[in-house]
């Protein structure tokens, strides 16, 4: 008994000399190398996995390593470096960013949210009143991380911004010769209108604009629609009294009537802001509000009417 536990006891010894403990590691069902410790290994791969460094969102690993204990030559090496890097082959990292959009359209994405914010006050520091970009921010989570540079996304919005800027200083230039070729035509002409024995007199065109649609047109219009830009101001045609002060939004949206005396009357209609009071006495040229497009509208325009005892007369017959 004695020679057999001296004889195991020689047998261990030589093991221990030779062998050393480990843990054989597959991935797959295809064997990758050996390890000392399993414990250590897995630690080292749950640090990969929650990772959240930069803009790693979450890491989820595909194939996770198994281990099965073994004894290895004292002479084998271990691969924990190896299996780690083979494992992080097998992962799928999602990342998360910002994009940021313009009119609803996605332009480019950037690491954080403070980034977007700069590059949007960057671009819109200086904009002109008037010309549109709406500009939004979005989470966004990838796979592939494609950032842009602040400075480039910076160019690249400016660009853009520029774009709109000739585009909108063209139109009002447009929009400008129109209204002075209109007041060409307006003032080239004066008429004294009388009719049921309202003396109409010489009034003042209110806006000057293009003239969308003529008295009597559409089967019996009642006045003149002059397109022109929302907010400019319209002012009173003559001197009178500010009888009628309605806001709506139906028929001719926001509204005034002025009294002339004689049972002459202008109307103005459409308006975006009324500026005077019911009651109110305004002189002519007085700005009364501004052009809007309230009411059964299609665009900014006012629309302006001459009455004569009640009855709808023709503005062009009498304005200057």
């Amino acid at each position: 008994m004695a020679l057999i536990v001296v004889a195991i006891i020689i047998v261990l010894i030589a093991l221990i000399i030779k062998f050393k403990p480990a843990y054989k590691v597959t991935l797959a069902g295809e064997f990758v190398g050996f390890v000392e410790s399993k414990k250590i290994e897995q630690g080292r791969i749950n640090d990969y996995m929650n990772n959240t460094e930069g803009n790693i969102a979450f890491i989820d690993i595909k194939e996770m390593p198994r281990y099965s204990f073994t004894l290895v030559s004292r002479d084998e090496k271990t691969s924990e470096d190896e299996i780690l890097d083979k494992v992080k082959e097998t992962a799928e990292i999602t990342y998360k960013t910002y994009a940021i959009s313009l009119d609803g359209d996605k332009q480019m994405e950037v690491a954080t949210e403070e980034e977007a914010n700069s590059i949007i006050g960057a671009v819109t520091e200086d904009l002109i009143e008037g010309v549109d970009m709406d500009f939004g921010i979005n989470k966004v989570y990838t796979s592939e991380l494609n950032l842009e540079n602040k400075d480039e996304a910076i160019a690249s919005l400016n660009e853009i911004k520029d774009e709109r800027v000739e585009a909108y200083e063209a139109e009002k230039a447009r929009q400008a010769a129109a209204a002075a070729a209109a007041a060409r035509v307006y003032a080239s002409s004066s008429y004294t209108y009388s009719s049921g024995g309202g003396n109409v007199g010489s009034m003042l065109m209110p806006v000057y604009g293009i003239l969308t649609s003529r008295f009597g047109s559409r089967g019996g219009h009642t006045g003149l629609d002059i397109a022109t830009s929302m907010g400019t101001p319209i002012r009173a045609a003559a001197s009178g009294t500010v009888t009628s002060v309605v806001y709506s939004n139906v028929s001719y949206g926001n509204k005034i009537i002025i009294r002339h005396g004689d049972g002459v009357e202008t109307l103005y209609a459409h308006l975006h802001d009324i500026w005077v009071d019911q009651g109110e006495t305004v002189s002519a040229g007085q700005q009364i509000g501004c052009v809007g497009s309230t009411g059964n509208s299609t665009g900014p325009h006012l629309h302006f009417e001459g009455r004569v005892n009640g009855s709808p007369v023709n503005p062009s017959n009498y304005v200057d």
